[in-house]
C-alpha cells in the first residue's frame, strides 16, 4: 500500500489541534446568522472549521457551498468540507472529511493533491491505520458519547479512544510535528462538551469536533472562546 507524505506540509499541520468546530447547515438554517458569528471564530482561537450540509438540495448546495467556504476563508479561518469531494476545488475549501465507507481516502488524495486536507472518521484501530496509511491528515475517532445532533451512531467510547491512540502510536508511520504524539492527529467527535475535554484530553486526542457545544449555544463565540481557553489550559498542564 502507498503511503502518502502529507506529513511534509506544515501548512496543514499547523490547523490540525485543538477545537474544531462543525457547522452544520439545514435546510432550514439562517446563513446570514450563521456567518455572523461564524466569521468571528478566528478571533476567539479557532482555525479549523467543517461545513456540513448533509441534507441541502444538490441544485442549490454549489451555491450555498461557495458563499459560506469564501466567507469563512476570508475571515481567516481554514474551511473542509463534509463529504463533497467534487466541491473542494470549485469552493477553494481546504479539503474534506469523509466517512471510512463513504469515498475512499487514497481517490481523495489522488484528486486533491498533497495541500489537502482530508479527514476520516474511524470506529476502530483497524480503521484509523488504514486511513493513515491512504492519507488521511487526520483521524476522527468516535462516537465517544452519544450526540445529540447527530443521533444511532456507534458509541466507542474513552476506551475506544485509548485502543485507538494507542495502536496508532505504536503501528502507524511518524508524522514528527502534527498531533500531540508525533503521529497522525486523533480528533475526537460525539457529544464533547466542556466537562469532557480532560478526558479525550487524556485519551490522546490532538483535536475536538464540537457541533452542539458551540453551535447551538446561547452565545457561540463565548463557548468557542471557553472550548478553545480549556484545551490550552489543559495542553499548559501536559
Amino acid at each position: 500500500m502507498t503511503i502518502f507524505r502529507v506529513q511534509d506540509e506544515p501548512e496543514i499541520s499547523s490547523v490540525l489541534n485543538g477545537i474544531y468546530p462543525i457547522l452544520n447547515i439545514e435546510p432550514e438554517t439562517d446563513i446570514e446568522k450563521l456567518l455572523d458569528w461564524s466569521m468571528n471564530l478566528a478571533d476567539v482561537g479557532i482555525r479549523l472549521v467543517q461545513v456540513r450540509a448533509k441534507r441541502i438540495d444538490k441544485d442549490a448546495l454549489p451555491m450555498l457551498l461557495d458563499e459560506v467556504v469564501n466567507h469563512l476563508r476570508g475571515s481567516g479561518l481554514s474551511v473542509i468540507l463534509n463529504d463533497y469531494v467534487e466541491y473542494v476545488r470549485l469552493t477553494g475549501a481546504d479539503g474534506v472529511h469523509l466517512g471510512y465507507e463513504d469515498y475512499p481516502i487514497f481517490e481523495a488524495r489522488a484528486i486533491l493533491g498533497q495541500k489537502a486536507i482530508i479527514g476520516a472518521t474511524v470506529r476502530n484501530y483497524g480503521e484509523a491505520l488504514h486511513a493513515s496509511g491512504q492519507g488521511a491528515s487526520y483521524i476522527a475517532a468516535g462516537s465517544i458519547y452519544p450526540s445529540p445532533t447527530k443521533g444511532g451512531l456507534p458509541v466507542i467510547g474513552l476506551d475506544g479512544l485509548r485502543e485507538i491512540h494507542k495502536h496508532i502510536e505504536e503501528e502507524s508511520v511518524p508524522r514528527p510535528g502534527w498531533g500531540r504524539f508525533g503521529h497522525i492527529p486523533i480528533c475526537v467527535i460525539g457529544g464533547i462538551t466542556k466537562e469532557k475535554l480532560k478526558d479525550v484530553h487524556d485519551g490522546g486526542a490532538s483535536m475536538v469536533a464540537v457541533i452542539g457545544a458551540i453551535q447551538y449555544a446561547k452565545n457561540q463565540l463565548e463557548a468557542a472562546g471557553e472550548l478553545v481557553r480549556e484545551w490550552e489550559s489543559l495542553e499548559q498542564r501536559q
